[in-house]
């Protein structure tokens, strides 16, 4: 193999945050691939020697052969470090892909290319299966393939746990019956609507598997081909004995709904076509590590709070408001929670825009009378509002033991961890509920289909002598909406028994969360989650004043309800902190269920991401990256000149 600089001239894939790489492409070739990188070259050779492997692995289980005829020209791999790239190279596809095989025939000559995003977490997944793709095009050319016989070979080189994750999605449409007719499904000429790609990733690999089970991997092959020459009938004669599709319809949906029957509910079970299933597994071996060009951007903490106050600063609000939203963002990211980070600028920026979200507001006093206060936010930044709202109640509290304190009308308050951990650090017990009063509802109650909650998030903390606070921060909904967010950026699915499709049905795709007709989030733990859920919005909706969740409210509001408590004046601040540090040291002495687990108590995850962060830096997905400089730009501000 050779290496050697190179530019190449497709789209804007040198485009993007990586100044600190030599602004050029390198090119390292093998027998069948030439392997485009930016930046530094260490990662070309791993990458072109694990495709020439990844290549006559698929050859040898497809069609039995190690060696083929080499490809001439041959295979363009292009490595996009950045989202720019990869868009202007594979178009609309990009934003619901993370790589894409072409192939143009010129007569005699065949070009191939495959473009991916180099984002070492998820395209070394997606290589095995554009291989395959092209491969099968190289070998079985007689006429169109098939949508299902091309994306059902090509999922047999996915990661088993996506594969089965397929099948799932089958096997609930078809207890449903809402599967694909097969007549249909041999016939597709083109993928079928995104919130069917799950179904008709997973029918294809079932029936690809039925029919492999009665075979071979080789025999599948011949049927393809003779299905191409002859048509489905005759194919199916000579290769199955199946006297025609009818027949095979027949046979393969008793194999279908034993499978279902039998198919674990967990992901943890292979399909029986997860032979291939390594070679993800082999491609993401390379050490495409921080310093090889294909990482996520990695911003430090006080370049990153630079930036955010700037766009803030440009957008309205004065300098310490922008500074202190900008840091609340910035900290949401260093303690892991992504979803309520640096990731909201840009909506934020929209808001104002929108006059939803207005800058340079301070809270309006409603009520102080003793140990109670309410406070109109005014639609102004929830991180002014809320942090007004904890310095009152640390006030009254430390005045009266205790104290309620109610915010209504304000702005999106951030992570509502922070406001808790504040009263925390000043030696109380805080507990924190935020809803939303309409314009974020995300929620289908328990046996429902359609929104009718906010996440409605709880924090508590409760101090520690000597150490961090004991910190709960969570959503009563199965994910928050920033996580769906981060997860529909990163291209990445969400977990099982999050979210639902706007037809109640279950799904793993971030997409079909924001689709027309919108999807839902599931309550977290079913009925119980659902109940906190409701409660929640009784305590921050309506006692706050700010309203529970309703249909058609234009704008984002948020109201929070807040208790914080003296634990000093109930008993001696000495007794308080042994007995919780007594109770520390008792959980933490329980047995591991590994042999090197750890226990760690709430709050202990968020301080080792903060350290860890702070250390290596807080990591930016292209889209979130996007996001940010391009609403930077429409302000006039270069984001050059902070990070």
């Amino acid at each position: 193999m050779a290496s050697a600089s190179y530019v190449p001239a497709f789209g804007a894939g040198n485009s993007g945050p990586c100044r600190s790489r030599p602004a050029r492409w390198h090119a390292t070739e093998t027998a069948n691939f030439r392997i485009y990188s930016f930046g530094a070259t260490a990662v070309g050779p791993q990458i072109a020697e694990r495709c020439e492997t990844m290549r006559t692995e698929i050859l040898r289980t497809w069609f039995g052969s190690k060696n083929d005829e080499c490809w001439h020209p041959k295979c363009a791999l292009v490595l996009h470090p950045h989202l720019t790239g990869y868009r202007a190279a594979v178009g609309a596809m990009a934003d619901c892909t993370f790589a894409a095989c072409t192939i143009h025939a010129d007569g005699a000559k065949v070009q191939r290319r495959i473009d991916v995003r180099a984002d070492r977490s998820v395209w070394l997944d997606h290589l095995p299966h554009e291989l395959v793709h092209l491969i099968i095009d190289g070998r079985l050319t007689t006429g169109e393939l098939p949508r299902w016989i091309d994306e059902g070979m090509a999922v047999t080189a996915d990661p088993a746990a996506r594969q089965a994750a397929h099948l799932q999605v089958f096997h609930r449409a078809l207890a449903r019956g809402e599967q694909f007719r097969l007549a249909d499904l041999l016939t597709l000429a083109d993928y079928p609507q995104r919130d069917r790609l799950g179904v008709f990733y997973g029918q294809s690999l079932s029936l690809l598997q039925f029919l492999i089970e009665r075979g071979d991997r080789r025999k599948f092959v011949d049927f393809a081909a003779a299905a191409l020459r002859d048509g489905y009938d005759r194919a199916l004669a000579s290769c199955y004995a199946l006297e025609n599709v009818a027949a095979l319809e027949r046979a393969w949906s008793v194999y279908a709904r034993r499978e279902q029957s039998t198919a674990s509910r967990s992901l943890a079970r292979p399909p029986a076509t997860a032979t291939l299933a390594n070679l993800s597994r082999f491609a993401r071996s390379i050490d495409a590590g921080p310093d090889e060009g294909i990482c996520p951007m990695l911003v430090q903490k006080a370049p990153l709070e630079r930036l955010a106050a700037a766009i803030f600063e440009a957008a309205g609000s004065g300098p310490a408001e922008a500074a202190a939203v900008g840091e609340h963002l910035v900290e949401a990211n260093l303690v892991g929670h992504d979803s309520h980070g640096v990731i909201r600028i840009a909506p934020y920026i929209n808001w104002v825009r929108e006059k939803k979200l207005v800058p340079n507001q301070l809270p309006r006093t409603v009520i102080n009378a003793g140990s109670i206060g309410v406070l109109d936010g005014q639609l102004g930044y929830g991180q002014v509002m809320a942090r007004h709202a904890t310095d009152l109640a640390i006030k009254l509290a430390k005045e009266h033991a205790i104290a309620a304190v109610a915010l209504f009308n304000s702005g999106h308050v951030g992570r509502v961890g922070a406001w808790a951990e504040m009263a925390a650090q000043a030696g109380l017990v805080s507990l924190c509920f935020v809803n939303t009063s309409g314009g974020g509802i995300l929620v289908a109650p328990t046996g429902g289909i359609d929104r009718r909650l906010s996440a409605n998030p709880i924090a508590i903390a409760v101090p520690v002598r000597g150490g961090k606070p004991l910190l709960v921060d969570m959503s009563t909904c199965a994910i928050a909406e920033g996580k769906i967010r981060v997860a529909f950026n990163k291209g990445q699915l969400v977990p099982d028994n999050a979210i639902i499709d706007a037809q109640g049905r279950p799904t793993n795709d971030p997409r079909v969360f924001y689709a027309d007709p919108p999807g839902a989030i599931l309550p977290v733990g079913g009925h119980k989650g659902f109940g906190l859920g409701v409660m929640v919005e009784m305590l921050a909706g309506a006692l706050t004043g700010g309203g529970c969740s309703r249909s058609n409210v234009p704008r984002l509001e948020q109201a929070m309800f807040t208790i914080t408590i003296d634990p000093h004046r109930f008993q001696s601040e000495d007794a308080f902190a042994k007995e919780v540090q007594q109770y520390i040291d008792f959980v933490k002495s329980s047995r591991t269920v590994t042999p090197d687990g750890e226990i760690l108590m709430p709050g202990e995850p968020e301080e080792r991401t903060r350290f860890a962060r702070t250390a290596r830096g807080i990591e930016l997905d292209d889209m979130t990256w996007g996001q940010i400089n391009d609403v930077a730009k429409s302000l006039n501000v270069s984001t050059s000149d902070y990070v």
